[in-house]
């Protein structure tokens, strides 16, 4: 019973080590999984801030990003604007020197032309002064006033002939030397120098001359025995002021070289300014003396050439529509419709006529303005009293009448009152209206009216308005198309 006890006791311990261990081995597998769990949860979230601190380190970086490049773009247009207004300043001192030398050669040209006007005003004060008085005393010589004033405009010629040759002998110099290269640089500078070059080239034969009739003068001063009329006294005075108006042109003139010396001179002195300078300034004037010179023989051979295409052109129109014309007369002709030949025949013949007038009308016209360039300087001398601009225009009984408006005197208003009429009370009223004390433009070679009935007593101021009305009347209104007069 014992035996049978024990044996029992053994079975039953030998089948709960099994169970305790296969207990064991579920704990440890469910604590591993546990741990698993968990360390991947940990990776997750740890991965998760990462991100979110990216996110917010790049979200920054953008709105950094973006911030600078509305201040670069900010600051790029800044600087545009102050580079174009840069630019606009430079350009408008540019275009106000360019706008000063233009004016500056514009009147060289009308002084040129008031000293050959005075010309024939010198020759006829130095025969009138030979017939002046001049009064002997015992006690000594006492001059006439008038004489005295023939002294003053001889020292004022002289002191302004030696300004001229100082000047002239200054440009001279400048043609060939660096700092002439640099002004050749610049076109409006070299066409401002070409200017007073070409001027000069003329005006020293005129200073030769003016200077033999002042002298003729004077030696008929000093030996007349009569004294000077009224008439000579007044041309003395004139010629003074020509005198004084030819000096204030050359200080102006010497004022613009010296502004161009220093804008050279500033221009070398630059350290960017690395370019080599080319050409000389004589160089240059000559260069823009023969492109002027071959720019207008290209404008003569291309107005002859279009005049030559148009002639060609209508002439083969009307070839063609004749023969469109014949073809229709035999078309109508078969149809025995002889009327409405005709009456085509005659509408085609009308339209060829009108095309016939119109092509002679345009020759006409391009012969006139070749005429015209023929006697451009005559025209610019002696109808600068009417294509200058001004405040007045004519009004009755050849006075001026003043208008708001600044602008050249009206060719339609001259003919209304008569002044471009071939009689003397025509030749009259012009003389008034461009020479009179009421017309305030510059009288260029247009005599002066004093009194109206010089046209009548001075021959040589009859022959100048004659003169002034056929050139009026002949190219009148090719200067209206130039806006050299007003309609």
């Amino acid at each position: 019973m014992n035996q049978t006890a024990s044996a029992s006791a053994g079975t039953q311990s030998g089948t709960a080590l099994p169970i305790r261990t296969f207990t064991l081995w579920h704990a440890l597998i469910s604590a591993a999984l546990c741990l698993i769990t968990g360390v991947g949860l940990w990776w997750i979230y740890s991965k998760v801030l990462e991100q979110g601190h990216e996110a917010r380190t790049t979200r920054a970086k953008t709105e950094k990003l973006h911030e600078r490049q509305e201040v670069i773009e900010s600051t790029q247009v800044e600087t545009k604007n102050q580079v174009e207004q840069a630019r606009s300043e430079v350009y408008g001192k540019l275009g106000s020197l360019i706008d000063t030398i233009a004016h500056v050669q514009k009147q060289h040209e009308e002084n040129s032309q008031a000293m050959k006007g005075m010309q024939q005003h010198v020759q006829d004060l130095g025969s009138q002064l030979a017939r002046g008085a001049l009064e002997h005393t015992r006690a000594g010589f006492q001059p006439p006033q008038t004489h005295v004033s023939v002294y003053k405009i001889h020292e004022e010629f002289l002191a302004m002939q030696t300004e001229a040759v100082a000047f002239q002998q200054q440009l001279t110099q400048l043609m060939d030397s660096e700092q002439g290269k640099t002004v050749a640089s610049v076109p409006g500078h070299v066409e401002f120098i070409a200017g007073i070059v070409a001027r000069f080239d003329g005006l020293q034969e005129d200073f030769a001359e003016w200077k033999s009739r002042i002298n003729v003068a004077l030696e008929k001063v000093r030996s007349a025995d009569r004294p000077i009329s009224p008439d000579n006294a007044a041309r003395l005075e004139h010629l003074s002021q020509a005198i004084r108006h030819e000096d204030e042109l050359l200080k102006q003139e010497q004022l613009v070289l010296q502004h161009i010396l220093r804008e050279a001179s500033k221009t070398d002195t630059e350290p960017s300014n690395t370019t080599p300078v080319g050409k000389t300034l004589r160089e240059g004037v000559a260069q823009y003396n023969g492109q002027r010179a071959t720019d207008l023989e290209q404008r003569l051979l291309a107005a002859r050439r279009k005049a030559w295409e148009d002639a060609a052109d209508s002439l083969d129109e009307a070839a063609r529509r004749n023969e469109a014309a014949r073809i229709a007369l035999k078309e109508q002709k078969e149809n025995n419709d002889t009327s409405q030949v005709l009456s085509e025949v005659q509408r085609l013949k009308q339209q060829e006529q009108a095309r016939q007038r119109e092509l002679e009308t345009r020759l006409a016209k391009e012969q006139l303005i070749r005429q015209m360039r023929v006697e451009r300087s005559k025209i610019d001398n002696l109808l600068r009293p009417f294509t200058s601009h001004g405040f007045s225009q004519p009004g009755p009984l050849g006075y001026m009448r003043k208008i708001a408006d600044k602008r050249p005197v009206s060719l339609s208003r001259l003919r209304a009152e008569g002044a471009l009429d071939n009689t003397i009370d025509g030749l009259t009223k012009l003389f008034c209206i461009g020479g009179g004390p009421t017309n305030e433009r510059n009288k260029g070679g247009f005599p002066v009216a004093v009194r109206p009935r010089d046209l009548r007593d001075k021959p040589h101021i009859l022959a100048t308005v004659k003169e002034a009305q056929r050139l009026l009347n002949a190219y009148g209104p090719l200067l209206v198309d130039e806006q050299l007069l007003a309609d």
